[in-house]
């Protein structure tokens, strides 16, 4: 016997597992691109003022990937999840002084810039 109500729930149940695919392989694409674009640029994000050869637009692009919570800074969590993709192990203090000149803790573009 035909049943409609079954078949309405198997195409969703289908839709449903499909867009949980779909979701898992854009957060893998992403993260993906993000460990390129930084492995791409770890060489020149290794020396003392390496970040000084980089364009704004660069810079942008790296500080963008690190802010992964999307509040336009980032905070020591991502700064040092962003470094251990790029397989940079630093101190953490330190370059918290280096990058965060008014001590609050978190790192705008414009302190990146300086």
């Amino acid at each position: 016997a035909y049943n409609e109500d079954e078949e309405v729930r198997l195409k969703m149940s289908v839709q449903e597992e499909g867009s949980n695919v779909t979701g898992a392989a854009l957060c893998a694409l992403t993260e993906l691109e993000t460990t390129q674009v930084f492995r791409s640029l770890s060489h020149v994000l290794e020396g003392d003022q390496a970040l000084h050869l980089l364009s704004k637009a660069q810079l942008r692009v790296i500080f963008d990937k690190i802010d992964v919570n999307g509040t336009n800074s980032i905070d020591p969590q991502e700064l040092q999840q962003g470094l251990e993709m790029m397989g940079i192990t630093r101190d953490m203090e330190t370059l918290l002084n280096e990058m965060d000149p008014n001590h609050d803790g978190l790192i705008s573009f414009q302190e990146l810039m300086h």
